[in-house]
């Protein structure tokens, strides 16, 4: 297999971490989205919407820790949404987003 991942996936168990995608707000789902892993470089998550390849995304972050009361924002690249039993396999490489002033 060619493996492209410059850092190892851990699986998340139980969905104990989710995300919610808030920018483009086409994207925005009411509900937060758990996740299949997670990496230093990237996450993957399965979504009802298909979200377009190459496309930099804001996305919320929720973290088990304190019952889910402290959130992130991160950016993330679309790196492939692939359609699978109808759904959408989704994996997104984190990337640096500047401040526009």
């Amino acid at each position: 297999m060619n493996e492209k991942r410059r850092w190892g996936r851990v699986k998340v168990p139980d969905n104990k971490i989710q995300c919610r995608v808030k920018e483009p707000v086409v994207y925005s789902e009411p509900v937060d989205i758990p996740l299949i892993d997670v990496s230093a470089g990237g996450i993957s998550f399965y979504s009802k919407q298909e979200l377009k390849a190459g496309e930099v995304i804001n996305l919320l972050m929720k973290f088990p820790s304190s019952f889910y009361l402290e959130e992130g924002t991160v950016w993330g690249k679309v790196a492939h949404c692939k359609k699978q039993d109808g759904k959408y396999l989704v994996g997104i490489a984190f990337v640096r987003r500047k401040k526009v002033s």
